[in-house]
């Protein structure tokens, strides 16, 4: 742990965090959600933060669901950004330790396609046409 770099715990979901499943010197990557279906917007607010500890099974917050991580985030905007995000949406934790480089989408924006059918089934309007000659005025 390099004591000069700022540590702070944020409580997430253990869906959230890779199941519950994170351990002390794991790196992730913190995403935050904000919004539901397509008005839902995804964006990732530190590339590789630390886990510093993890809160134990039978804490009273990993009975209800969650867990409570503290993380140590070099860059004080991510440190904000996280802060702001454990108020304001939802966090998700994607453990990336022993991954190698693994790449990152700055923010994900699902799009409404207006064909989409009421029920989420997307309905083609594609419809198939034959090939004619355009028409010479002849009649024929």
């Amino acid at each position: 742990v390099d004591a000069e770099i700022p540590t702070f715990s944020v409580a997430v979901g253990k869906a959230d965090a890779n199941a519950g499943e994170l351990s002390r010197g794991d790196y992730v990557q913190v995403f935050a959600t904000y919004g539901t279906d397509t008005a839902g917007t995804t964006v990732a607010l530190s590339p590789e933060a630390r886990i510093i500890s993890i809160s134990e099974e039978d804490d009273s917050l990993a009975a209800a669901g969650q867990v409570v991580v503290r993380l140590q985030v070099p860059s004080a905007d991510e440190r904000s950004a996280i802060i702001n995000a454990t108020v304001t949406g939802r966090l998700s934790l994607v453990r990336v330790s022993g991954a190698g480089e693994v790449e990152i989408t700055p923010e994900f924006r699902p799009e409404l396609d207006p064909d989409t059918a009421a029920g989420g089934v997307a309905t083609s309007t594609t419809s198939t046409s034959t090939t004619t000659a355009p028409d010479d005025g002849s009649g024929g």
